[in-house]
Order: C-alpha cells, then sequence, then structure tokens
C-alpha cells in the first residue's frame, strides 16, 4: 500500500512531512491509522526496534551542520471498505505473545516456503525461530521424517519443532492449536495419549487420545484436564471443537478445558475441584511427532500440524468461537458461523467474476459483479441468489433468485454470515433450480 510518497528511499533536504490517507486497490478501501517508525543504527548496521505512532503524518528533518540518522516508516492501514480473504491478522491479537501459523510459516505477509526448516513466530516484534528437528538414531529406518504441506507439517512419527527462545505463559494463559492428527497408528496398545505439544522439559503437555480425545497436563500440580468424547459414567466434559481443536486456558484460580471450568473424576471415583497451578515459568516449546531422544511410544505422534496461539491471558467464549472460526475457513474449508460480516462465494468462475470461490470477511460496503460468458457462440447471461445463515436450522436460507452483473452488499444489513450463489443461464431464459 502507498501514502503519498510511494514506497521507496528518499532524501530529505531541510524537513518534509510524510503523509498517507485512503486508497483504493483492487476495488478495495483502505485508511491509514498509523506508523512503525524505526531508526537506523550505524553502529551495527541494522535498523532499531520498531515503534508504534497514532496518526498520518510523519514530519522529517535534516540538515548538514546537524545530522540525524535515517528512519523507515512503514504505514499502517485498515479496510474501510470492500472484501478481504480471512489471515493471520484476523484472530484475536491482544495479548498474543507466541504465533505458529502453517500456511505464513514464514512469517506474517510472507509466502509459504516448503523447503524451510525452520518455523516463524509471527507476533509482531517478537523473535522467536523454531528449528526442525529429528530424533536420533533413525535416519536409516525411516528416511521421510515428514514434510511442508500448503496448510502445515506433517509429522511421520520421527520429526519435531522446538523454540530457540524461552516463552513465558505466566499465571493466565491460553494455548490453542488446530490439526489433523493420525489416531489411527498407535504405537501400542498401552499409551492411550500422544504428545502432540508440550514444553522442552515435560512440564507442560498437551496430548492426542485415542478418539481424538485431549489430555492437557503441568507437571508438579497433579492437574491433569481432559475433553473428550467419552459417554460413560466418568464426567469429562464434551469436546466442543469436533475433535480437530485443543483449548487450555487457565486463570489465576481454575482450570479451563475451552470455556468451563468443571470438577473432574479420576479412577477411584474422588471427585475433586480443579486448582491454578504456579504460574508457568519461561520455557521452550516443541511440537510434532518425536521429541528429542525420547523413543517411548507415547511420544511418538503423526499427523498434520496446522498451528498453535498462545495468549498471556484467558480468551474469552467468543474469542475462543471467533478463532475457531479463523481456524475453520483457513485450514478445514468451513463456515465462519459466529462472524457476522463473513461472505462466501460459490460457483464464481476466474475471469468472469470479482471474486472467486471462497470466504471474504465485509468491510462496510462491497459490489460483487459478473461477466456474460460465450461459449461456443452462445450467450450466458449470470444469475445470483444471496442466502442467509441460518444458526438455529443449521443450514443457508435461500432469498428469492436474480438475474444480473452485480449483487451489492454491505454489512450493515445482516447480522448472519451471507452466501451469494453464481450461475450462467442461456441469455433470455432463467431457469428456477429447486
Amino acid at each position: 500500500r502507498i501514502g503519498t510518497e510511494k514506497s521507496g528511499a528518499y532524501v530529505v533536504d531541510g524537513s518534509h512531512t510524510f503523509s498517507a490517507g485512503r486508497a483504493e486497490v483492487d476495488g478495495c478501501g483502505y485508511q491509514a491509522y498509523g506508523y512503525m517508525l524505526e531508526t537506523y543504527d550505524s553502529s551495527t548496521g541494522e535498523w532499531g526496534t520498531a515503534e508504534y505512532h497514532d496518526g498520518t503524518t510523519v514530519s522529517v528533518s535534516y540538515s548538514t551542520s546537524n545530522p540525524t540518522p535515517p528512519v523507515r516508516i512503514t504505514w499502517l492501514w485498515k479496510y474501510v471498505s470492500g472484501i478481504e480473504r480471512f489471515d493471520v491478522h484476523h484472530y484475536v491479537q491482544e495479548n498474543l505473545i507466541a504465533h505458529y501459523d502453517g500456511i505464513r510459516n514464514m512469517g506474517a505477509g510472507l509466502p509459504h516456503d516448503s523447503n524451510a526448516t525452520t518455523w516463524s513466530n509471527i507476533v509482531s516484534g517478537t523473535s522467536g525461530v523454531a528449528n526442525l528437528g529429528k530424533a536420533n538414531g533413525i535416519e536409516d529406518a525411516e528416511p521421510d521424517h515428514g514434510h511442508w504441506t500448503d496448510k502445515g507439517y506433517l509429522f511421520k512419527g520421527f520429526s519435531y519443532f522446538t523454540t530457540k527462545e524461552e516463552l513465558t505463559l505466566g499465571s493466565e494463559f491460553t494455548v490453542q492449536i488446530a490439526g489433523d492428527f493420525d489416531i489411527t497408528d498407535f504405537a501400542d496398545g498401552v499409551h492411550k495419549f500422544h504428545k502432540i505439544w508440550t514444553s522442552a522439559d515435560g512440564g507442560m503437555t498437551i496430548n492426542l487420545g485415542l478418539d481424538r480425545s485431549y489430555d492437557v497436563a503441568i507437571a508438579g500440580s497433579l492437574l491433569y484436564l481432559y475433553a473428550d468424547t467419552y459417554k460413560g459414567d466418568k464426567e469429562r466434559p464434551q469436546f466442543s471443537w469436533n475433535g480437530k481443536y485443543a483449548t487450555a486456558a487457565f486463570d489465576d484460580k481454575y482450570a479451563y478445558i475451552t470455556e468451563k471450568p468443571y470438577f473432574i473424576t479420576n479412577a477411584w471415583g474422588y471427585r475433586r475441584e480443579l486448582t491454578k497451578p504456579a504460574p508457568v515459568p519461561a520455557l521452550r516449546y516443541a511440537w510434532g511427532g518425536k521429541y528429542a531422544n525420547e523413543n517411548s511410544p507415547h511420544n511418538c505422534s503423526k499427523g498434520e500440524f496446522y498451528t498453535w496461539r498462545a495468549y498471556s491471558r484467558k480468551l474469552t467464549d467468543f474469542e475462543l468461537a471467533w478463532n475457531r472460526d479463523v481456524d475453520e475457513v483457513r485450514y478445514y474449508g468451513g463456515l465462519p458461523t459466529t462472524i457476522s460480516n463473513a461472505v462466501v462465494v460459490t460457483r464464481a468462475q476466474e475471469g468472469f467474476s470479482s471474486a472467486e470461490d471462497g470466504v471474504y470477511l465485509l468491510t462496510d460496503t462491497y459490489e460483487f459483479t459478473a461477466e456474460k460468458r460465450k461459449i461456443d457462440g452462445v450467450s450466458f447471461a449470470p444469475a445470483y441468489t444471496v442466502e442467509t445463515w441460518d444458526a438455529t436450522a443449521d443450514a443457508w436460507v435461500k432469498s428469492s433468485r436474480e438475474s444480473g452483473e452485480s449483487c451489492v452488499l454491505k454489512q450493515s444489513e445482516s447480522t448472519a454470515p451471507r452466501r451469494i450463489v453464481w450461475s450462467w443461464h442461456k441469455e433470455g431464459f432463467l431457469v428456477t433450480v429447486r
């Protein structure tokens, strides 16, 4: 995105005020709301820490008698009209301290790298590259340790990532994980849980079990949380994210799985209240299929790991659901049923419509358009149906079908997600499909 001055390096003779306002790109409106300012350190040859500033103007002065070090301005933009694809910045950002994303494995705004041997923490202003490792002694036995997919890393039981730097979760935190984990190939019949995410010292782990159940354990506290689909005499909470996700959240008193504090019944039938352990100290974290030299079968998980996020607070129920909706769209091809300004476009065709098939966030107003097509000399005109998501019925509700090349949607017109279904009919004929 550009401001008044295009991106690039400038020499200031005296003083100059750089500015940014509103810009139109690909039919979408953007408004600058602030900027990041970095100062060059000639002694190290590097740019200093980026500092956030409100405003849309920056005054820069320079004189030969009193030279100042170079500065770098990065404008920050927000959508004010149009549509955009779901991306990493749509997750809850407040108190986000770690975010490893399988699609953006090299960082926010950077393309996916299928040959990477590192996984980058994309939280702005933090470092935290994770290195790919392989358990010792298995190179000859299993040459294919795993590989990147377009959405994450496929672990085959012999490789893992571990952070280079420590992460402090503190006394109140949330950890969210998404993936498609393999539960069909357990190493033996004894170990029912396999690690998928853990601190390097084993102090905190999230484990995957049979039937896509999850176990969260914090060492030294005798605290074990369970979330699964077991329906027996043991009181375990029903796992609310269909086996795709694991969420552990803690505040100053209670331990939570998904949203609610609860009691657990152990193997002896003793029912006790889960209490908050001591604050989790600064630790390194690992995720994947095989941790360092550990050879126990329960440390050998398999499957596709998409993402994990850590917050230094307990997310609200709404925030948990919002993040899961973004995961659902980006990783599982699902629908964002709790995000009201979502628009789903289907049966659109590249070159004949302004938005391809996919899920978008609508900001203010956007005009979806489609063009006429000609096949073998016959003209076909577009038509569309706008549908609204009915959460009670768990289904799309159709409105009347319309012919035309333009469909204008406004964010303020609906409190539920909507879907546009494009179709093309022989010009002069409109067939209603029931």
